[in-house]
């Protein structure tokens, strides 16, 4: 199953649900290829795989084939194929000559070989995410509880509907229960009727940390409330797969 991970909002926790999703569902024994489909490369960098070479850039230019370009990670059962800056001109290429299903030609010789292929998008709704979201067979769209994170949610959902993706749902992140802003976009969404998640990703330090570390959360604080969140949220995944 093909998932893109997708908002087209910085800082909502896009790149570390991509991280930890793939890292929980391979705990579920699931084989995971995790694609960075961001030119910042923060989930290369975050899966210690900064500076690899070749990367997804050189697989969509044509350049090399994705067995060559996809690399295994510290975790089992997880692969990257890999990001780096010079992404930022397929995306100026694509806007000249838009190609909507160069990722999901790119990524199909291996779709049988893994469960789930998770894509980490940039956050912007340009040509890229419009081919991640065109690959896929689901998205997951990280979001802050905040009221101007749903500010520009109607445009990304109908992004996700004209490709004809299937939305498996919203999770909140950075979520506090202890705060009312928190429980009231979380009631706002429920009464919104979109596709929701009923793991919340709490706010917690730890997240930093393991980021800081390179690690996963789940390899950081493996019986932390972060960790134990992702593997709720990667059995839901699951299940809709």
């Amino acid at each position: 199953m093909i998932i893109a991970i997708a908002n087209q909002k910085g800082g909502v926790g896009k790149t570390t649900t991509a991280l930890n999703l793939s890292v929980a569902l391979a705990e579920l024994g699931r084989s995971v290829l995790a694609v960075d489909l961001d030119p910042q490369a923060n989930l290369t960098a975050g899966l210690n795989a900064a500076g690899s070479k070749p990367t997804i850039y050189d697989v969509l230019l044509g350049d090399t084939h994705i067995e060559d370009a996809a690399v295994s990670t510290d975790y089992d059962g997880v692969w990257l194929l890999p990001s780096e800056l010079d992404l930022a001109a397929m995306e100026l290429s694509l806007a000249q000559e838009p190609d909507t299903e160069c990722l999901l030609r790119a990524v199909e010789p291996l779709n049988r070989r893994f469960d789930y292929i998770l894509t980490d998008c940039p956050p912007y709704l340009g040509q890229l995410t419009v081919a991640a979201l065109t690959a896929a067979d689901g998205v997951i769209v990280p979001m802050l509880p905040s009221v101007w994170a749903v500010s520009g949610l109607g445009r990304l959902l109908a992004s996700i509907d004209a490709v004809g993706a299937r939305m498996l749902g919203i999770v909140l992140t950075n979520y506090d229960k202890r705060t009312a802003v928190s429980s009231e976009m979380w009631n706002d969404l429920v009464k919104m009727d979109h596709p929701l998640f009923k793991t919340r990703i709490p706010h917690r330090v730890a997240a930093e940390y393991a980021a800081i570390a390179q690690m996963s959360v789940l390899q950081y604080e493996p019986e932390g409330t972060l960790a134990r969140a992702y593997r709720r949220l990667a059995k839901e995944v699951d299940a809709l797969a």
